[in-house]
């Protein structure tokens, strides 16, 4: 094997192993970084309803007729919205408020769990302890795509924290995003190694051209012919 063939396979070994690392890094972290962007603005938004909430409370006025009937118009409302390559049609949102027992006193998907005990949910408990609750549910048991990130805050009254609401929402958005994304991430990844093959190869005539030519030179000299002096440069085989 000559020399530029050798470079050539060096480079490209090691391309592959420096490429190989990122993209698998990056296609097993996607879903992650996903979630951490969903996560994010349901901090926002539990916390928002759980002040309105609190307010209502605070002031005997709150119903939770009036969230149900709020609920059923807003998932009755015509959505028509074009988010890169989702088609969102409805509000997935999901909404439950508990008392400070963990006692349900509101669920936006069905009035039929009003009554039951969430105090051992994760998000549930660890918000009625002080602490950040959150957690992500299986909703169909044989489905692992029908997961549901729930984010929670407090109902604070009079300073106490007087129950808990928590909003969910379904990561199947997510899902199309990553279905989209991996063959995107794939093109790229398969472009760039390309571009790495043709630059190897170019920077491998590149470097042993200078060598071929002295090759060349020696071999005409040893057959006896008279030849001018390639030019090599001013590196290491141009001073050899």
């Amino acid at each position: 094997m000559n020399l530029g063939t050798r470079i050539f396979f060096s480079y490209i070994i090691v391309f592959v192993v420096c490429f190989s690392y990122p993209i698998n890094w990056i296609l097993d972290n996607q879903r992650t970084r996903y979630l951490e962007g969903v996560e994010e603005p349901l901090v926002d938004q539990a916390n928002i309803m759980a002040s309105l909430v609190g307010r209502e409370m605070e002031s005997k006025r709150f119903n939770p007729a009036n969230w149900f009937t709020a609920f059923e118009q807003m998932h009755a409302r015509p959505i028509s919205a074009r988010i890169y390559s989702l088609a969102k049609t409805g509000v997935d949102m999901r909404v439950y408020i508990t008392d400070d027992k963990g006692k349900l006193l509101f669920d936006s998907l069905d009035q039929g769990n009003v009554g039951k005990d969430y105090a051992d949910w994760r998000d549930v408990r660890l918000t009625l302890a002080g602490k950040y609750g959150a957690r992500t549910t299986q909703d169909v048991a044989d489905d692992p795509a029908s997961k549901v990130l729930y984010v929670a805050a407090p109902i604070l009254v009079g300073g106490r924290i007087a129950g808990v609401l928590s909003v969910g929402k379904p990561t199947t958005s997510i899902n199309t995003f990553l279905r989209n994304a991996k063959p995107q991430i794939f093109k790229v990844g398969l472009l760039a190694m390309v571009a790495a093959v043709v630059l190897s190869y170019l920077v491998s005539i590149w470097l042993t051209r200078p060598i071929k030519r002295l090759t060349q030179y020696a071999n005409k000299v040893r057959h006896g012919r008279r030849v001018d002096f390639p030019k090599l440069g001013r590196g290491d085989i141009g001073e050899m």
